[in-house]
């Protein structure tokens, strides 16, 4: 798959586009995480694999210890992850780190030089496919950023709020969703595809479209049953009323 970059202009800006060897439906986050005054792009990935490269096309750091691979920053339990990262300070030292739930159950917050925060990662019980998203929730007055992400493998189920170990406050909160993140300034997107993917999505419809449809067979059935109940009591009525019917057979 390939991802691009583009300026205002809608120009691909060079090096882009980078080829990559997973299909990509995460949205990109976007943030300065080194404090060069240079932004990053961030995104997970239809395979195991979890991105992190420079503007410049280059990757943030070696996360899977293979020099023939480009923008691996690390290396995940399981496929399909499809949420998008989100950027903040978690513990308040100035830097930015990132946030991601993925599909092996489990809820990550990494420094930019790869390494895990104190606490993480999370383990749950569910799947993760959604975006996840950081903030304060406790109202006015809360100095303890929280960390929200969706489980389930089809359908997004009940929100699971996980709680930052850390307190200390910070300013740089860059929520993310399916639809976009990162700074609306740069206009720059981000796009990918696999045609496995669309293939098996498409049968995803096909089959709920068909349950769709026997579920309306059935209640048509039901309909017509309903209403033909009153015209059977009479034609059983009528049967019985005439001669040779079981009421006067002897």
């Amino acid at each position: 798959m390939r991802v691009y970059v583009f300026n205002q202009a809608g120009q691909v800006v060079a090096p882009w586009p980078l080829v990559l060897p997973d299909p990509i439906w995460s949205s990109v986050a976007i943030g300065d995480l080194n404090h060069d005054g240079n932004s990053e792009l961030v995104f997970g990935s239809n395979g195991n694999k979890f991105y992190a490269m420079h503007a410049n096309g280059t990757q943030l750091i070696d996360g899977d210890s293979n020099p023939s691979t480009n923008g691996v920053f690390k290396v995940l339990g399981d496929l399909y992850n499809y949420g998008t990262p989100s950027l903040a300070d978690l513990n308040g030292d100035g830097t930015t780190d990132i946030v991601y739930a993925s599909f092996d159950k489990k809820v990550y917050a990494w420094k930019t030089d790869g390494t895990n925060l104190p606490g993480f990662p999370i383990t749950t019980f569910r799947n993760f496919t959604s975006s996840t998203a950081v903030g304060y929730l406790d109202g006015p007055g809360d100095t303890q950023l929280d960390i929200v992400a969706v489980t389930g493998s089809r359908r997004p189920r009940t929100p699971a709020p996980t709680r930052c170990t850390c307190s200390a406050p910070t300013a740089a909160v860059t929520p993310a969703s399916r639809s976009g993140s990162g700074e609306r300034q740069r206009s720059r997107a981000v796009a990918g595809a696999g045609r496995h993917e669309q293939r098996r999505l498409r049968g995803h419809r096909g089959r709920r479209h068909q349950r769709r449809d026997l579920r309306l067979r059935s209640q048509r059935r039901h309909r017509r049953a309903v209403e033909q109940r009153p015209l059977r009591a009479v034609h059983r009525r009528r049967h019985r009323e005439q001669p040779g019917g079981r009421r006067h057979r002897r």
